[in-house]
């Protein structure tokens, strides 16, 4: 979505629902999101056209509910 509400882009990113989606405040392409299918995934939104295009996935044990960046 844009700053206005708007939605930009769509598509799948996990198997279940993600709990948290946040952009990168120093390169605005990158995002991260965290998951109820136990993962974290780093995505470039240049590159992104399905939800195998992530740049680094981690695995977690139990569903993860944020993720930030540094």
């Amino acid at each position: 979505m844009d700053m206005d509400g708007t939605t930009v882009e769509k598509f799948q990113a996990a198997k279940t629902k993600i709990t948290h989606l946040e952009f990168c405040p120093r390169n605005p392409t990158l995002f991260v999101t965290a998951s109820l299918d136990k993962t974290v995934k780093i995505w470039d939104r240049r590159y992104v056209k399905s939800k195998k295009d992530f740049i680094a996935e981690l695995s977690h044990l139990k569903a993860v509910n944020s993720a930030y960046f540094k």
